[in-house]
């Protein structure tokens, strides 16, 4: 898979190549240009670019630095000292979705939670 990727180019950062002819446009998106892996020509533009400083590169791969939670409120609700969540309403196949994200919530040990995230 590795040489698959390197042979693609699709381990490179991407960046944006405007379209400097009609016909150009690869027709994905609605932009005047094509994503491609970087460095493509002198015009490309990359797209994004990696802020080592962000993260404690001397911590282990396994120690979490970036957390992302959308749409908390979707599958249970904070209630007093506990969480409240819909009742399963189908028992003919295995509860999945929010029934689950649910009670990994209900599981998480918020002490340790806690201590991981800093402001």
């Amino acid at each position: 898979m590795k040489q698959l990727a390197a042979a693609a180019g699709l381990n490179q950062p991407a960046c944006f190549l405007p379209v400097t002819k009609p016909g150009e446009k690869d027709g994905r998106y609605k932009i005047a240009g094509a994503i491609v892996p970087w460095p493509a020509s002198p015009e490309c533009r990359e797209i994004v670019t990696t802020n080592y400083d962000y993260f404690d590169l001397t911590l282990p791969r396994s120690a979490p630095q970036s957390l992302g939670i959308y749409d908390f409120g979707r599958c249970a609700k904070a209630e007093g000292d506990g969480l409240a969540s819909p009742p399963v309403r189908r028992w003919d196949v295995p509860p999945q979705g929010c029934v689950q994200h649910a009670q990994m919530w209900r599981e998480l040990d918020w002490a340790k939670f806690a201590a991981l995230v800093q402001p």
